[in-house]
């Protein structure tokens, strides 16, 4: 979904920044933007990470000369039952649903004019 979206947005004229912790999906999702014509730039990162978040910001920003909207696609399905539940995983789920987007969000807004 999150390669979908982006090559989507590049289609109806975005310039747009890709980011997944796999640097080989990222330039595979960032040369297929390119090769229809688009304007992709791609950020490896760790989205577990708050720094790894904030920097996606700062070097989408830098690399594609400001950012007009944020789409903040990442998630993680998370423990399927209470049963028997990892914390270990619930924290996971946690981190990628919902604090990525505080975080990345938070960032986006000081460079947003």
């Amino acid at each position: 979904m999150g390669r979908a979206g982006a090559v989507r947005f590049a289609r109806e004229g975005a310039a747009v920044a890709v980011v997944d912790i796999d640097a080989d999906a990222v330039r595979a999702v960032v040369g297929e933007i390119e090769s229809a014509g688009g304007r992709a730039v791609g950020v490896p990162a760790d989205l577990t990470r708050d720094e790894d978040n904030r920097r996606i910001v700062r070097e989408a920003a830098n690399a594609l000369g400001g950012i007009d909207f944020v789409r903040n696609h990442v998630g993680h399905p998370g423990p399927a039952s209470v049963e028997g539940i990892e914390m270990e995983d619930f924290d996971t789920a946690v981190t990628l649903n919902m604090r990525t987007v505080l975080v990345t969000t938070d960032a986006a807004i000081v460079v947003v004019p």
